[in-house]
């Protein structure tokens, strides 16, 4: 049986002790193992539908006009359930990185929201949560430029949900920066 994560909260998780938290590096590796899994499924699942859309054709050749409509239907199948993981892990890495900056453990925070910061998990992280605590655990870390930059691309129009853009504007009035939007 599989275990649920709790939902996201919009406030911060009360400050965990840190013998509450899992090591980083153990959770990593099972976060990267989760990932691995998810691929290893999604090509089991590409061929298999694959293999499907070839035996039905050849069984029933009235099929052939329709092949391209069975293709896209199978990368559907089997992109689907890829996705949904890949979020699922995108979401765990966010209670993770909160939890690890409501304990202060800024640097543990960072490296577990690193990969929030490029393009692949944009459509993960559209209320930009994960990226308001990675630019929080980076200014806390003394990389303040950095900082900005992600928290204004939470604060700009359509970089996340209304609360968490209000959140960034907020962080990037109290440093003085001209907040956009």
């Amino acid at each position: 049986m599989a275990t649920k994560m709790p939902r996201r909260q919009a406030e911060p998780a009360p400050a965990a002790a840190p013998a509450d938290l899992p090591d980083p590096d153990r959770a990593l590796r099972a976060l990267a193992g989760r990932q691995a899994l998810a691929v290893v499924f999604l090509l089991v699942r590409l061929f298999s539908l694959a293999l499907l859309a070839t035996l039905l054709v050849v069984q029933a050749p009235g099929l052939r006009p329709y092949r391209p409509l069975l293709d896209a239907v199978s990368i559907l199948l089997a992109l689907w359930p890829f996705l949904t993981a890949y979020g699922r892990s995108v979401g765990w890495r966010i209670a993770l990185g909160r939890a690890y900056a409501g304990a202060g453990r800024w640097a543990d925070a960072e490296r577990t929201l690193a990969p929030l910061a490029g393009w692949r998990a944009r459509p993960f992280d559209a209320a930009g949560e994960g990226l308001f605590w990675l630019a929080m655990a980076l200014r806390a870390r003394g990389s303040g430029s950095e900082a900005r930059t992600l928290m204004g691309r939470v604060a700009a129009p359509g970089g996340g949900s209304p609360e968490w853009q209000e959140r960034a504007r907020a962080e990037l009035g109290a440093d003085g920066e001209e907040t956009p939007g």
